[in-house]
């Protein structure tokens, strides 16, 4: 027992710095855990609302261009058959 004593007097200071050391990182893992289930909760929570908007969203923008994209096509349409009739009437 007496020689175990000594071993530790005359190496307290590793066996110091080495609990410090495992005391830090049982802090870390424990800060670090509870910050990843507050942010799984956050995510579930907010995904499914902006997700809903954003498909809202795009289905706004994809009717618009194709409304646009629509009119343009009759536009050129209508510009083919008068260019059409033009050259009809000519021959």
């Amino acid at each position: 027992m007496q020689t175990f004593m000594d071993f530790l007097v005359n190496n307290y200071l590793w066996f110091l710095i080495i609990s410090l050391v495992l005391v830090f990182a049982l802090i870390g893992y424990l800060v670090d855990t509870s910050e990843d289930s507050k942010k799984v909760i956050k995510k579930e929570v907010e995904e499914p609302i902006n997700t809903f908007v954003d498909i809202e969203d795009e289905n706004e923008k994809n009717n618009l261009q194709t409304n646009s994209n629509l009119e343009a096509n009759m536009n050129n349409i209508q510009n083919i058959s008068t260019e059409t009739e033009l050259l009809d009437d000519s021959e």
